[in-house]
């Protein structure tokens, strides 16, 4: 891309690449409002009016002052922080079934992103009330839902886990994604379908391997996480 410099403030050039890195910043969804024309002006204000400010800051010696050092000497120690940790992380390395997951997982977020953004959200179990969360994402036309369950610690002897859906068609039939089995909204709403529990009593089900990402077709452990995508069947 050919640089062209847009303003200069004192000594500093002001460019259209300024502006892309300024976008890359934002989040997707934001920086798409500022692609226009009138979008890209006003970064480049803003970003003429952060040189003026840095001007007046250092004509008047601000960056001397005690209590701006103090937060420069924090700030510093908090970069230096998180500058280790993404040393540390770099150095990790994923074992080819960490890959294989992380993958999964991608995959299916593509599939369900749609769903997520814009269907309707139900939290059916709250996670500041016990051990358990679950909750919902359910498209507009009720043709589609993603239900997940949440576990943060586990518990021996437990009692098996039942979710009851929210906002489907009471009418409809829906699809599990990952066994292939029916069920009518009405069970999934009223009657509920067991978490696949390891403890409890391994009523897993074989279904599609890596579904969602899951590394297993039971939840088992502390921190542990099951995922279902119903689809409607059109019969």
């Amino acid at each position: 891309m050919e640089k062209k410099i847009l303003a200069k403030v004192g000594d500093k050039e002001i460019s259209n690449i300024d502006i892309d890195h300024a976008l890359q910043g934002l989040d997707p969804y934001q920086a798409q409002q500022f692609q226009t024309e009138e979008g890209r002006k006003y970064v480049l204000e803003d970003l003429v009016n952060q040189e003026l400010l840095y001007m007046y800051a250092k004509e008047n010696k601000i960056d001397e002052n005690e209590d701006f050092r103090k937060e420069m000497a924090e700030i510093e120690k908090n970069v230096l922080k998180q500058y280790v940790i993404n040393q540390i992380l770099t150095e990790v390395k994923l074992t080819d079934e960490e890959k294989a997951q992380t993958k999964a997982q991608v995959a299916f977020y593509k599939e369900v992103r749609e769903l997520i953004q814009f269907g309707d959200f139900y939290r059916i179990q709250s996670p500041f009330e016990n051990n358990e969360t679950a909750w919902s994402f359910v498209a507009k036309d009720k043709s589609e839902a993603v239900v997940s369950f949440f576990r943060t610690l586990a518990v021996p002897n437990d009692n098996l886990a039942t979710i009851c859906a929210v906002g489907l068609d009471a009418d409809a039939i829906y699809e599990d994604m990952r066994t292939g089995k029916l069920y009518g909204g009405d069970e999934l709403m009223y009657v509920g379908i067991n978490v696949p529990d390891k403890v409890v009593g391994g009523i897993a089900e074989e279904g599609k391997e890596l579904f969602a990402g899951m590394p297993s077709p039971v939840i088992e452990g502390d921190y542990a996480a099951f995922i279902w995508h119903f689809k409607k069947v059109n019969k």
